[in-house]
This record gives structure tokens, sequence and C-alpha cells, in this order.
């Protein structure tokens, strides 16, 4: 089994689950045993500040948004570029905190782009990679640019368009595609 770790998956068209639909996932965790991500593109109404007494004890005032990582409870997670508050180096410039103290600091730090989540999204023993063989996924190496879209970008779409672009470059075998088809 090759890991994926470092990789989003990218929820097919054709997926029906309704939490899962135009879903992309951060993959935090891949081997043998399972797996588990978090969902970085479903913010919810709850923010920082929400949060802010159960987390820090007093109040402390942040409108980022807290987005759902998964349905399994779980702890509040924050990926960045900041190797200072990081636990884990995802991929190249990409991080995550969990421990309370380091998450803490980044919060308080408002540390920025970043995406703040709670719960995260899980496998058993091959489970993902039956749902990788009946096509539900799409999967593509992350980036920062890819964690932390523009806030205009739908980043299921984006994605999802890089790994058919992918796609189309390894059955034509093509080297380079000019960013305007005219130019051929």
């Amino acid at each position: 089994m090759s890991s994926i770790n470092g990789h989003l998956l990218i929820a097919s068209p054709r997926m029906v689950d309704s939490f899962f639909s135009k879903a992309v996932i951060l993959l935090l965790a891949h081997s043998e045993e399972g797996a588990a991500g978090l969902v970085i593109n479903r913010p919810t109404e709850a923010t920082v500040t929400d949060l802010s007494r159960s987390i820090f004890k007093g109040s402390f005032s942040w409108d980022k948004a807290i987005s759902l990582g998964g349905p399994v409870s779980g702890p509040l997670v924050v990926l960045h570029r900041e190797p200072d508050f990081a636990d884990h180096e995802v991929v190249g410039g990409l991080y995550s905190t969990v421990e309370d103290s380091k998450v803490r600091r980044a919060l308080k730090g408002r540390v920025d782009p970043s995406v703040v989540a709670i719960n995260y999204s899980g496998w058993g023993p091959g489970q993902l990679e039956a749902e990788l063989r009946d096509d539900s996924w799409e999967v593509l190496l992350a980036t920062p640019d890819l964690v932390f879209p523009r806030r205009d970008q739908d980043l299921w779409k984006t994605a999802l368009q890089q790994v058919q672009s992918q796609k189309l470059h390894s059955l034509i075998n093509l080297r380079e595609v000019p960013d305007d088809p005219r130019w051929n």
C-alpha cells in the first residue's frame, strides 16, 4: 500500500453522500491501519470568537470561521504556514497543529492563511482504498495554494479541474499546455 499522506481527496461528482458531496479533504494520516483527514471546504457559522471562552478561559475576538473537518468527533486543528506553531509538517510549507498550547498561540497570533477545524474524517483499515477503487475520490498532491484558496475560489471545482488536467496530460502525453489553446 502506498501512503497518500499530504494529498487532497476530492469528492467525485458522482458522490451522493450528503456530507461528503463536493468535499475536499486534506489527508493527515494514511497507513494500513486507516486514514484521517480534514474537510477543508466546509466553513460553519461558528467563529473563533464563539469558542474563545472554552479555548482561552476568557474572551478573545477573531471572526475566523470554524470549519467542520468531518463527521467524527475530534480536537480543534489549525492548518497554517507557520513552522513556529507546528506539530507536524503535512507537505512543504503546510503545517498542522493539534496540541492545545500551540493551538492557543496560533489563534492568539491570528495565524493566516489558516483553516481552523473541529472534528475529522476517518476511515478504518482498507476502507479508503475501497472507496478509491470505486472512484469515489480523486487524489491530488496538496499545496498551500490549494489548501488556502482565494475567498472567491470554489476549492472543489479548482481541485477537480487540476485532477482532470493532469489526467488529460497523462492520457495524451503532453509535456506543456499553453495557457491559451489558440497558441498551438
